[in-house]
């Protein structure tokens, strides 16, 4: 029986809005959102059973970081974060947790799993380098997380700032993304 699911899924995808094919958003969201559902379903029959058990989805910043050429993995991330407060709440009392991480870019080889072409994995590339943050480090905090029982695990200093300044200064973090993704693509 599981104890400790943790939903580590995910494609990227880059490139304009109307640019990027219908396939590769059916992709993404196939990957990153309904995998964790896929997963979810197939754990919580045992937890409940058992009346314990954690499920800690790995998202991003992208879920509220919304930089351009990213909607769709933007959107996939997104979705995570709001399932994991749906499910906290219908699993509160039942001795099943929920946490969403939310991280920064990581050093990670998300580039290799990113559609939209080449320069759409030079973009994912240039994300990761803007990170000093090596997986293992966000495997560890994630992991501190998940023990403290939070609901949102903000990973790193990068997640931090960007969660900090979209919830407090929405309109001046709004006129900085694009200037992030020009530093980073």
């Amino acid at each position: 029986s599981v104890s400790l699911l943790v939903n580590a899924v995910g494609i990227g995808a880059a490139g304009e809005f109307e640019a990027l094919d219908i396939a590769d958003w059916r992709r993404v969201m196939d990957v990153n959102v309904l995998g964790v559902v896929n997963a979810c379903h197939a754990v919580l029959p045992s937890m409940k059973g058992r009346s314990c058990g954690h499920i800690c989805t790995i998202a991003s910043a992208a879920a509220y970081h919304n930089l351009p050429q990213l909607s769709a993995y933007n959107m996939s991330k997104a979705s995570l974060v709001s399932m994991t407060e749906t499910l906290r709440a219908e699993l509160h009392g039942c001795g099943i947790e929920a946490s969403v991480m939310i991280s920064a870019f990581y050093r990670s080889n998300i580039a290799r799993f990113t559609l939209g072409g080449q320069t759409a994995q030079r973009r994912a590339k240039g994300l990761v380098r803007l990170s000093s943050m090596s997986s293992e480090e966000a495997a560890k905090a994630t992991l501190k997380g998940i023990a403290s029982r939070r609901t949102y695990l903000l990973v790193g200093a990068q997640a931090r700032c960007v969660y900090f300044l979209k919830r407090h200064f929405p309109n001046f973090y709004n006129r900085l993304a694009p200037k992030i993704a020009q530093k980073a693509f």
